[in-house]
């Protein structure tokens, strides 16, 4: 993993140093605008077994794929106290929605941390997923399952090597993800009208991400030892 450019990217997102956006809908909002962008719901859930470095989001990358610079990306802060749309000890589900302008986006990474005395890891859910956002709609793209285990060799890792303790302490550096997409709907959708009023009786399109692809991600990992929000080679 290229460390500077994680490391660069968490502590500017996490000081307010990078442009970090809300999500599209709050509990007190009443009113939904979607004359200039749409909104894309989906929920993310993050688990690990058997640790008290529970791995908590605070942050999603997309990547508008029609961009004039290709380098740029969105950042989505996901904030616990008002995107969890169920918890448990160890597992919480996020209510995750982002406004949009209609087109071609790449659902690049969602990061966080993990942290318990004494130590605090960082980590990135690597996803690189494409998506198309229609003009003036919502749109439900899935619940995406991650899950922090123990790296074989060779394998991606949950987040950089360094700072050595820290990480290693926390799993981040001796872990990986496994990512598992699918389609919620019938569950996630009326949750989602139940927390945000805003969502009212809207139509809400349902367009599932594709499946989450290792190999590839392993691939883009191998060749550039980087999973960044600014990936712009790696086009289909």
């Amino acid at each position: 993993m290229n460390i500077r450019w994680f490391t660069a990217a968490l502590l500017g997102l996490l000081s307010g140093c990078v442009s970090v956006n809300p999500m599209a809908l709050d509990k007190k909002s009443t009113s939904l605008d979607l004359g200039s962008k749409s909104v894309v719901l989906m929920t993310f859930d993050l688990s690990r077994d058997d640790s008290r470095y529970v791995p908590l989001p605070t942050f999603i990358n997309v990547k508008n794929l029609g961009a004039a610079k290709t380098s740029d990306a969105l950042h989505f802060r996901v904030n616990r106290k008002d995107d969890v749309l169920a918890a448990s000890s160890d597992d919480d589900l996020y209510a995750i929605s982002m406004a949009l302008e209609p087109g071609r986006y790449r659902l690049l990474s969602v990061g966080g941390s993990a942290a318990a005395f004494p130590f605090v890891g960082s980590f990135l859910v690597p996803l690189f997923m494409d998506f198309m956002v229609p003009a003036h709609t919502v749109t439900y793209v899935g619940h995406v399952k991650a899950h922090l285990r123990p790296r074989q060799e060779g394998e991606f890792r949950a987040g950089p090597m360094i700072p050595l303790i820290d990480q290693a302490a926390t799993g981040m550096s001796t872990g990986t993800f496994d990512v598992v997409v699918s389609d919620s709907s019938a569950e996630d959708i009326p949750h989602f009208r139940t927390m945000f009023p805003a969502l009212g009786d809207t139509p809400v399109a349902d367009v599932p991400l594709p499946a989450f692809d290792r190999p590839r991600v392993q691939r883009l990992r191998d060749a550039s030892s980087a999973i960044a929000p600014d990936e712009a080679s790696d086009t289909p």
